[in-house]
């Protein structure tokens, strides 16, 4: 079975995960993520590192953020 869960934001009360395994949508709330996330209408499981993986790094960035980058080495910084 293909997974189709997806985390689709963050409440205070917890993430909205969005379910599409089958022809419809359907969505529900989980306050902590655990190790693994089921789906009460389908039964489909997903680890819940791979939803956050989705999750992070398919959001856009935002423009106000910091570039990952490794740091400059510093101007009196003497290679060894």
């Amino acid at each position: 079975m293909t997974k189709h869960l997806s985390i689709e934001g963050k409440l205070p009360e917890g993430y909205v995960i969005v379910c599409s395994s089958r022809e419809d949508e359907f969505s529900f709330l989980v306050r902590n993520l655990g190790l693994s996330v089921e789906c009460p209408h389908c039964g489909t499981t997903v680890g819940s590192t791979d939803l956050a993986l989705q999750y992070y790094l398919g959001k856009p960035e935002k423009s106000d953020a910091f570039p990952l980058s490794k740091p400059a080495p510093a101007a009196n910084h003497v290679p060894s």
